[in-house]
């Protein structure tokens, strides 16, 4: 049976209500109430340990969590004052261990989004600044990174954003497939038409394992979407569903899915200033 494992709702909205209602829907199933019991596993300090944590955590059989800090680690890296974010692993007592500090070079800074955990312990993620410096959008701060993290705590860049019609600053987690292609979004440039400026509308992609990067260019208001900002969640059929903060008929976002052919369909249109619902920021979601 498909349930939906909600890890982290970052924002309180009926947008994410909708997104989560949709994959209830496509699951075909609901969740069971239970008691639930809040505890703080872990305060970070800004230091060398990394800090704030923006996004969800991805679990492993362990019980183990994985997950980023955007700033703290490295406190002389400027891209990200302090700090340019952490990798991390906490233990099931709370136990932090950092397993990468980011440098704010060509490695990478400012993780916003989570992680991906492989069956081989390898973690995926990517990073909104850093990678390439001298990228058209990045004012000499790198347009973000697609990074890989092995079990022994080694980084490979396995992609570097331009900053053009490949996108920049991707903030939301990433979506590994069977095949090992990494689907994502970055949330600025791609193109600059009239509804895109001065940012772009942004990107979504599909890195497959050779490193060739595949684009869908947002358009904007009022045919497409722009700003895609949350993670995307799959069915079991290989579809992939996501949202843009901007663009549609409204400009209040959109949600749309990607089948498995590649083929992108908006499923709804958010109208904030009729229904007060709209644009969708973050909403961490993962099948399981």
């Amino acid at each position: 049976m498909t349930t939906l494992k909600t890890l982290r709702i970052h924002s309180f909205s009926c947008a994410v209500i909708v997104i989560v209602g949709l994959a209830a829907m496509i699951a075909g199933t609901t969740a069971p109430a239970r008691a639930q019991t809040y505890s703080v596993l872990y305060n970070f300090t800004y230091g060398a340990d990394g800090g704030p944590s923006h996004c969800c955590l991805d679990p492993d059989n362990a019980g183990n969590f994985y997950g980023t800090t955007e700033a703290g680690g490295n406190l002389n890296c400027t891209i990200v004052d302090p700090g340019c974010g952490v990798v991390f692993k906490l233990s099931p007592t709370g136990q932090e261990t950092v397993l990468y500090t980011f440098n704010g070079g060509t490695d990478g800074a400012d993780p916003v989004g989570g992680l991906v955990l492989d069956i081989e312990g390898n973690l995926y993620g990517t990073t909104a600044r850093g990678g390439e410096p001298n990228c058209a959008w990045g004012n000499g701060l790198g347009c973000g990174t697609i990074f890989k993290l092995d079990a022994s705590g080694k980084e490979t860049i396995l992609y570097r954003f331009k900053g053009t019609t490949d996108g920049a600053a991707p903030a939301a987690s990433l979506y590994r497939d069977a095949a090992g292609n990494l689907w994502g979004s970055a949330q600025f440039e791609g193109t600059n038409n009239s509804q895109c400026v001065p940012s772009g509308c942004g990107t979504l992609f599909k890195l497959d394992p050779s490193g060739k990067l595949t684009v869908h260019i947002w358009q904007g208001a009022p045919n497409d979407g722009a700003w895609p900002m949350a993670a995307l969640i799959a069915d079991s059929s290989g579809n992939l569903y996501g949202t843009t903060y901007f663009g549609g008929p409204y400009n209040s976002g959109i949600v749309f899915k990607i089948a498995s052919t590649g083929k992108i369909t908006t499923l709804h249109n958010f109208d904030i200033n009729n229904k007060r619902c709209g644009r969708p920021n973050r909403a961490h979601t993962r099948w399981k």
